[in-house]
């Protein structure tokens, strides 16, 4: 008994049929004489896949392979481009902003693939303890790949971007590092993101193999520094950053008083004062609260004429009051900051309290570059040259509607300001009817260039999404093109897509729209 299978194909499709009956004839005449549907043959039940009929079950193979077979107008005009020079190509793939297209392009044909492959493998961010794992197995059997990376970040405990099922393993991930590095000689950037510093191997194999080596990172957490590292032994780096790791915010807040001043190990100071003068971006800290708190005296001494970025977190900069007792003439936060003038971006991310200057005392001619800072309202106000500041992060918070005004006076003195960062919480005065639209729309008037706004708050119960929207409206906040709100939900919140329609529909000079989604805040 025989079987016949039936294929049911639309209009279209039989129509492409049809003209590929008079493609492959016209190709091949002497093997195809006569088309693959025959005037008697229904167009929906075809016999050509009867088994009566074998010699049509070929001329379907054909016809499949006619289709998939490249266009020889194509091929050639691909070829044409891919006699370009190479750096050509280079420059395409540097102005494409998004990797994805890059990867597109690459796989056009595998000498396209050749020429980009080190636009791909360029910069290398890790974000998980999987990607770590698989990537870096990758390189290791791909070391012509491995060798075009010049910048890695490597996150192997990222708890947001990993699953709680899945366990972490720092040290096998250092291990992968340790083989796969031998095989990176181009890299210049290192950033180890973890949540203990890694073997202190590593830092050997990073400062033997790879000779370009100019900025590193690494985070901080529990372990006690060790002062014979083989990290202090670097020479002439550009960029340092030493970021105290922060677990979670509930171990903070168990400590009943500040935790002790630790000493930095002097070879770090060694290193970084005495034997790298280029540097021109340095961190140290990390953002307030912090579990551990590090004495930092020692970088008031430094002298870097080319440093421009520098950030400093929960951090001891000064003996506290009962301890300031000292013959020696030691130069304060102020001489370093004078002793500076490159300096385009400042953050200071303290806590508060008798380790850190209480203001910033400089003079008019100080920080004539300083373009971006962080820090508190306090120290935004003793700038001595405001007009010039772009880029506002402000890390104290407002908890009450009465300290509104004096924050919109600084601000208006901030000419310039184009890129805003605040958080406010008024539940504090959770009796308060407190009237957001005004709060919102007084924000917006004290900056008319503002451009991105990355606003936060707490307030429970919040504002409507609505009265944000109308706030920029009423303002006429032409220049603003983007921002980011986090919010508490508040029971008039509809839909995240339907609202960010209706903000698009009545602020129409927008461009991007952020939101970290209030239904993840109730």
């Amino acid at each position: 008994m025989s079987t016949i299978s039936i294929l049911t194909l639309p209009a279209q499709s039989r129509r492409e049929l049809r003209r590929a009956n008079h493609s492959i004839s016209a190709r091949y005449p002497e093997r195809y004489k006569a088309p693959l549907l025959t005037p008697g043959t229904s167009p929906t039940t075809m016999g050509v896949f009867s088994p009566s009929r074998s010699r049509s079950i070929s001329r379907v193979k054909a016809f499949f392979l006619a289709r998939a077979a490249p266009d020889p107008r194509s091929s050639k005009l691909l070829a044409s481009i891919e006699r370009l020079p190479p750096d050509v190509f280079q420059e395409i793939a540097r102005r494409i902003p998004l990797l994805r297209d890059i990867l597109n392009l690459s796989l056009t044909s595998r000498s396209m693939r050749a020429l980009l492959i080190s636009r791909l493998y360029r910069n290398v961010d890790l974000k998980t303890s999987k990607q770590c794992k698989v990537v870096l197995s990758m390189l290791l059997k791909h070391p012509d790949m491995a060798r075009h990376v010049t910048k890695l970040i490597v996150h192997p405990s990222n708890i947001e971007w990993t699953a709680t099922d899945v366990s972490l393993n720092e040290s096998g991930v250092v291990d992968l590092l340790v083989r796969a590095i031998r095989y990176m000689p181009s890299l210049h950037t290192f950033f180890w993101d973890g949540v203990e510093m890694p073997d202190d191997y590593l830092w050997l194999v990073l400062r033997n193999s790879c000779p370009l080596l100019k900025n590193i990172g690494t985070s901080v957490g529990t372990q006690r520094l060790d002062p014979a590292s083989n990290l202090y032994d670097f020479t002439d780096l550009t960029s340092f950053s030493f970021i105290i790791k922060k677990r979670s915010l509930a171990l903070v807040s168990d400590l009943d008083t500040l935790p002790d001043i630790e000493k930095i190990p002097k070879r770090f100071w060694e290193m970084i004062i005495e034997r790298c003068p280029h540097l021109e971006r340095l961190a140290i800290g990390g953002a307030a609260p912090s579990p551990r708190l590090f004495d930092i005296r020692h970088i008031t001494h430094g002298r870097w004429p080319h440093l421009r970025c520098l950030t400093l977190g929960d951090l001891s900069i000064q003996p506290r009051k009962r301890r300031r007792v000292s013959w020696i003439k030691e130069p304060t936060f102020t001489d370093f900051l004078l002793a500076h003038p490159s300096l385009h971006k400042l953050n200071l991310e303290y806590a508060g309290g008798d380790n850190f200057p209480t203001a910033l005392i400089l003079p008019p001619m100080a920080l004539p570059h300083l373009e971006a800072f962080t820090g508190t309202l306090k120290y935004v106000a003793t700038l001595p040259n405001p007009s010039l500041i772009k880029s506002l992060s402000l890390t104290s918070l407002f908890y009450s509607t009465s300290s509104i005004p004096y924050l919109c006076s600084i601000l208006e003195s901030l000419t310039s300001l184009s890129s805003l960062s605040i958080w406010f919480d008024l539940s504090f005065n959770a009796k308060i009817d407190h009237d957001h639209g005004s709060l919102l729309r007084d924000l917006l008037s004290s900056c008319p260039q503002l451009s991105h706004l990355d606003l936060t708050c707490y307030t429970y119960p919040s504002f409507d999404v609505k009265e944000f929207s109308q706030a920029i409206k009423d303002t006429e906040s032409a220049h603003l093109q983007s921002f980011i709100l986090t919010k508490m939900h508040s029971p008039e919140d509809g839909k995240m897509l339907n609202t960010a329609t209706q903000i698009i529909h009545d602020n129409p000079h927008l461009r991007r729209w952020e939101n970290l989604g209030w239904d993840l805040m109730r």
